[in-house]
């Protein structure tokens, strides 16, 4: 679930030195804030990131400095991600696929993603697939119970066609 920056992006250098973030699970990459007066540095590795808490989109190929307060921390989304959001947030075992929103990051012209959903036995119960094809993100899901949702991050103005 927690993996070092470098086990991720092994042909990026800059990836090899920093320690006090990491990759949590394949599209989220957490940058703890360990500093009283709540500064934080840490570098993102190529490519049009999204903090999934503010929205902003940051660039990556370079280190980024911020100053958060004890209700924020720099969580971003890798970009061509497709981000699984549970939709209950008081306790950890209920129906993951009910009310799920699939949040779709920032893709690039030709990028394609998947994410599962699984039940609470770890039994894959839904997958999202998606590829963008010029202005458009064409968006498939199959299974689960009908009762989700998507979201567009970032700052792209492209449509998103829900294909059976």
């Amino acid at each position: 679930m927690m993996r070092p920056m470098f086990v991720e992006f092994p042909e990026d250098r800059a990836c090899e030195t920093p320690d006090k973030q990491y990759m949590l699970g394949d599209s989220l990459l957490a940058a703890p804030v360990f500093k009283e007066s709540g500064e934080v540095e840490y570098y993102l590795p190529e490519g049009r990131w999204v903090n999934l808490l503010t929205g902003s989109v940051a660039a990556g190929g370079k280190w980024q400095k911020e100053t958060h307060d004890y209700f924020s921390l720099p969580l971003l989304v890798r970009p061509n991600s497709i981000l699984a959001v549970g939709s209950c947030d008081t306790k950890p075992d209920y129906e993951y696929c009910d009310g799920v929103k699939f949040c779709l990051s920032v893709f690039c012209e030709g990028a394609a993603s998947s994410t599962e959903v699984t039940d609470l036995n770890g039994k894959v119960v839904m997958t999202a697939h998606a590829e963008r094809k010029g202005e458009t993100i064409l968006l498939h899901v199959e299974g689960g119970n009908g009762n989700w949702s998507y979201e567009v991050l970032g700052d792209q103005e492209l449509s998103v066609e829900v294909v059976e």
